[in-house]
Order: structure tokens, then C-alpha cells, then sequence
């Protein structure tokens, strides 16, 4: 049996880009050579509409579900609209975000599916059973798991553990092309035609089918959570998400005043200090300084990560290929696997040393 493959993605979320590069990536990997996976891009005109024609760029196929209750990413609604559109015993697909992490799980209930959350890698063992690995133990382990998809599966991946296939439309060339129109489409199920025509970078051969009518059909799903506003977070006196060079401290810094070698370090070095979520949490540090996924994504060219243990939490907010260094007092701290060069030491004793070496290097 051949499962179809959905990737669910939501017009309001954040790092859209990334999340569509990271899901094609993971569909590519789970729909293999005898199936294409199909995009679900939920949200309010005109946001949802470029993110359909993002998402056209790494799927064949797109579905555009829109309406304004959508404005915000609302899981328990998506939830009830995915039973909706949804075919039996499919693979559905989701970046482990918050955003995810909401709606995966009581989609799977619904959806009488296997739940398999965080995974960093997939692989297909044959007819209605699925491989994945996912970190335990805080991420000091990588464990191996084999279920049976045949009553289909809800699969959260986690971000950067994918990386982006070769698209399946020619995006290289500038060509006019039609953008949908605020609640307008070909019809259910057909591909959305309308709208004034825009000139850029389009796909050539996605296909972008508006189910909005359809799914809508049985009226707005009733919920009992309401969005009663959104609160931009404040971006501080530095925007860590365009530095170059980043700092990070964690909790091998043993006091607020500990910081200051921190500080002295990246001053030597002309890069900005950042932080891990317990420095934020014992407001050692403000909250527009924390990556990870619940804090800032950020693409420096070199990050030197200073008491951090590496957790994924941590690491989803570090996009890109940078050069990454690692100072911690654990061997085992699973930021050595992912660093390109690494220190076991104290960062109290080493930081001062590094300090010293980068003002020898300018004179």
C-alpha cells in the first residue's frame, strides 16, 4: 500500500522558508520514487497566497486553505480541518516547532495514526512500517524506533535535520505568472487560477489547488481556544538574527557577573553576545539574546557556543553552516557533536585565555 504524503505548514508561522526547505526535504525522504508529496498551506489572504507559491518552489503540489479565522496559526482548529481534508492512512509531516508540537498529537488521536514526534531522521522499512531516530536522555542519545504506519502516521521533524532536496520546478527564471486571489479558485480541488498576474521568481509546474470551499463546507470548526492578540517581541538594543559573528553563553557561567569575560571576548573578537534559555530564565540576560526555538533563530558565519550543553532546543534556532566552537566542561555534552571544534574546559578559566590569544593575534 502506498501511503499518501502531506506536509502541513501554516501561512502565519515563523521561519516559513525554512520550514518548507525542512519538509520537502523529510517528504522527499519518506514518499520515495512512487509517490509526490502534496503541501497544506493554512492561513488568511494575502499572506497564505505566498506561501503557496513558497511552497510551489519544493512541492509539486500544493493545497491553499484559506479563510480570515486563519490569520493566526490556531492548532486546534487546523486540527479539525485536517480531519477534514485528509485522506485515510496518510503520512503527515510537520516541523517541531510550537506550532507543531500543538497540533501533532491530538491530530494523531483524531486521525487514529502513530504519533512519532522530534525525529532527525526517516526511513521506510518496507510495506506499513516506518524507521525513525529521535534523541532521549536530553539529546545524550540517539534511539532508534520502528512502527507501523499502516493506519497512517503524524511525524514532527526537527528543524535542520533535513536539508532541501532538488526542487521539482524550474524556479531559476523571471516570468509572468497568476497569484490567487483573496477568496477565489479554480474550485475545489482544481488549480487556483485567479488574481492579477505579478512578475518574479515563480515555479513553472506547481500546481496549486484551492480547497478553501471544501473544507469550509460544514461551516467554521467551533474551538474552544480564541486568539485574542499577538505581542511582537521587543528586538532589543542588538538584533542577533543579522550578526555575523555571535557569542553565546550558557550555564558554565556560574554568576550575572561572570558574563563580563564573556563580554570582554566578543568585544576582542567584533562579535555580539547571545545566550541559551537558563540565562534568560535567571534574567542574567534579556530575552531578544536567547537562541533556540523558543528564543531566536539566528545564521552567523561563526558562533562559539560557551557553557552550553547543545540541547535541540538550542540548536534549532542555529540555521546556515556556520563555523561552530565549543567550550564546556562536559566531554559528553552533546554540542561536540555538532561543533567543528571543540574545547573541554571551564569556562571561567577558559574564556580569558581565548581572550588574551585573540588580542595577541591583532597586535
Amino acid at each position: 500500500m502506498t501511503h499518501p504524503v502531506f506536509a502541513i505548514l501554516s501561512a502565519g508561522g515563523s521561519s516559513l522558508e525554512d520550514t518548507i526547505e525542512l519538509l520537502s526535504g523529510a517528504a522527499s525522504t519518506v514518499a520515495g520514487e512512487e509517490t509526490s508529496a502534496t503541501a497544506v498551506v493554512f492561513g488568511a489572504a494575502p499572506r497564505v497566497d505566498s506561501a503557496c507559491r513558497a511552497a510551489c518552489a519544493m512541492f509539486s503540489r500544493v493545497r491553499r486553505v484559506a479563510h480570515p479565522v486563519l490569520e493566526h496559526p490556531d492548532a486546534e482548529m487546523i486540527r479539525e480541518l485536517c480531519r477534514r481534508l485528509l485522506p485515510p492512512a496518510a503520512i503527515v509531516l510537520m516541523a517541531h516547532d510550537p506550532f507543531g508540537m500543538d497540533l501533532g498529537p491530538g491530530l494523531a488521536v483524531h486521525l487514529g495514526a502513530v504519533y512519532l514526534p522530534d525525529c532527525l531522521e526517516l526511513d521506510r522499512e518496507g510495506t506499513g512500517r516506518m524507521s525513525a531516530v529521535r534523541q532521549v536522555f536530553g539529546g545524550q542519545v540517539n534511539a532508534r524506533v520502528s512502527a507501523d504506519v499502516t493506519s497512517g502516521a503524524v511525524i514532527t521533524v526537527r528543524p535542520g535535520a533535513f536539508t532541501r532536496p532538488e526542487p521539482p520546478v524550474d524556479v531559476s527564471r523571471e516570468v509572468d505568472g497568476p497569484s490567487v486571489a483573496s477568496g477565489e479558485g479554480a474550485g475545489e480541488g482544481g488549480s487556483a487560477q485567479a488574481g492579477e498576474k505579478t512578475r518574479g521568481v515563480v515555479p513553472t509546474a506547481g500546481v496549486i489547488e484551492d480547497w478553501s470551499s471544501k473544507v469550509f463546507r460544514e461551516g467554521v470548526p467551533g474551538v474552544g481556544r480564541r486568539i485574542l492578540s499577538i505581542r511582537e517581541a521587543g528586538k532589543g538594543e542588538v538584533d542577533i538574527t543579522r550578526s555575523d559573528v555571535l557569542v553565546a553563553c550558557g550555564r558554565g557561567f556560574e554568576s550575572a557577573d561572570d558574563l563580563e569575560l564573556a563580554r570582554e571576548l566578543a568585544e576582542v573578537m567584533g562579535a555580539d553576545i547571545a545566550c541559551s534559555r537558563p540565562l534568560v530564565d535567571a534574567r542574567w540576560m534579556e530575552k531578544t539574546r536567547q537562541v533556540g526555538s523558543s528564543g531566536q533563530t539566528v545564521s552567523p558565519r561563526v558562533y562559539l557556543a560557551l557553557g552550553i550543553s547543545g540541547s535541540f532546543q538550542h540548536l534549532a534556532g542555529i540555521k546556515g553552516k556556520p563555523f561552530l566552537a565549543a567550550v564546556n566542561i562536559n566531554r559528553r555534552a552533546p554540542i561536540f557533536q555538532v561543533a567543528d571544534v571543540g574545547i573541554v574546559g571551564d569556562v571561567l578559566e577558559v574564556v580569558p585565555e581565548l581572550t588574551e590569544c585573540f588580542r595577541e593575534g591583532k597586535g
